[in-house]
């Protein structure tokens, strides 16, 4: 399948009109890929790579790994590890119904929802729903002033 004209975010991610999904110079789940418009691979027949395009920008475990090992110049399994002591601890905490504060950044707590009454929607038979408890975080000062501020 040969494509003529390759936009030109394709042709800076390193790849040729002959193979249009092989890319030099990212691998296709990076942010840099994803922030690129989707409609552009649309148009050059990547129809995956559109629908890759299209999804949400979350940042997944692995990511935050690889940030943190960078950030702290450790390495993968240890940057892991140490992910998943803080996320074992609030766990822990929150199970125990205790609050977890992380000042300028956020509170992590414990919402019990009572139980109650519904109905489903396909029969309209009334039905019972337990009562359970959630997780919730309200972000600090620190955290809102960082994410309203642009800079």
């Amino acid at each position: 399948m040969q494509r003529q004209n390759l936009p030109d975010f394709l042709r800076f991610l390193g790849a040729s009109a002959a193979n249009p999904l092989r890319f030099g110079r990212f691998r296709p789940n990076t942010p840099s890929l994803r922030a690129v418009d989707s409609t552009a691979a649309r148009q050059a027949g990547i129809v995956g790579l559109a629908a890759r395009l299209e999804k949400e920008m979350t940042m997944n475990k692995q990511e935050l790994v690889e940030h943190v090992a960078a950030e702290t110049e450790c390495s993968k399994a240890a940057a892991a590890a140490a992910i998943d002591a803080v996320l074992s601890g609030i766990t822990d905490a929150l199970k125990k119904g205790d609050e977890v504060r992380l000042v300028g950044f956020g509170t992590f707590s414990v919402k019990e929802r009572a139980a109650g009454t519904g109905r489903n929607p396909a029969t309209g038979e009334e039905i019972k729903i337990p009562a359970s408890k959630s997780a919730r975080f309200k972000p600090g000062a620190t955290l809102k002033t960082a994410l309203n501020n642009e800079k």
